[in-house]
């Protein structure tokens, strides 16, 4: 008899996945580059993320297509199916460079999925893939349930780092210096495409922190509370999500040093990942 097709789940490193978790379920993660000074280093696992507060003046490079070819070859070879998460298409070229690499391998073994999301959302829709993997869903029943996520995640975040959001091309230098000097917090989201968008500016972290909540889903879902440096500030705001939407399952979640290139040292988000289990 042949032996089924397995399904492994591979993903890029800004998911901000812990190494035991990789391990234990056989994920394979493309790592991202950061370029500080001459030194290049690669940020795989969550426990290799690198001291946010060494990033001043560093540049991200997305995972590479050699390093998604290798991986999706080996899958191929070994006789088993793939899906690949990938960080918004809008956000980064990860996603471009995983789909031609599929493309090269051939065959529709390797199926790749724009998350439109990241940090958080991209964590569950990771570790929702490997619970239905491993409850004996199809390669499409998983391809399906990750859809209908991705089409019901809410992602909102703010950052007191407007010169992170003005090197990244996210905010125009006169907006990021005004901001700075007048300590205003842009509330942001992820839209339908997963790309930044401006929801509104308040005065003050604490007042941007409420805005999140107030805007999150108080609906049935998974919601990770991300953080780039503050954790403890990032622990209240799992609390105050505990309190005022009772619906959720609030869990935290670090991001890492490549995303804290893009959103600075003071950025939290509130991402809201619904289920298809959860709208029964």
């Amino acid at each position: 008899a042949v032996a089924p097709m397995a399904i492994r789940i591979v993903s890029d490193a800004s998911a901000g996945l812990p190494r035991a978790f990789c391990q234990e379920e056989g994920i394979l993660l493309a790592p991202l580059g950061i370029h500080l000074q001459d030194e290049l280093l690669e940020e795989t696992y969550l426990e290799d993320m690198i001291d946010p507060t060494r990033l001043a003046g560093a540049k991200t490079s997305q995972a590479q297509l050699r390093v998604f070819a290798a991986m999706f070859e080996r899958i191929v070879l070994d006789g088993d199916e793939a899906v690949c998460f990938c960080l918004s298409s809008s956000l980064s070229g990860t996603f471009a460079a995983a789909k031609l690499a599929a493309e090269m391998v051939g065959g529709s073994a390797i199926r790749v999925v724009d998350t439109k999301t990241g940090v958080g959302g991209h964590r569950i829709l990771v570790e929702n893939a490997v619970r239905r993997r491993n409850a004996g869903a199809s390669l499409e029943g998983i391809l399906e349930a990750a859809a209908y996520e991705i089409a019901h995640c809410a992602a909102l975040f703010t950052t007191g780092d407007l010169q992170a959001l003005r090197r990244s091309g996210r905010l125009g230098g006169a907006q990021a210096l005004l901001g700075g000097m007048m300590r205003v917090h842009p509330v942001l989201c992820l839209n339908e495409q997963g790309a930044i968008q401006v929801l509104d500016r308040v005065r003050g972290e604490q007042r941007a922190l409420d805005a999140l909540v107030e805007r999150l889903p108080n609906a049935p879902g998974r919601v990770a509370v991300c953080y780039t440096k503050e954790e403890e500030r990032a622990a209240a705001l799992l609390e105050q999500v505990r309190l005022r939407r009772p619906a959720c399952r609030p869990a935290l979640m670090r991001a890492g040093a490549v995303i804290a290139c893009h959103l600075g040292l003071s950025a939290f988000g509130l991402l809201h990942v619904q289920s298809p289990e959860d709208g029964m």
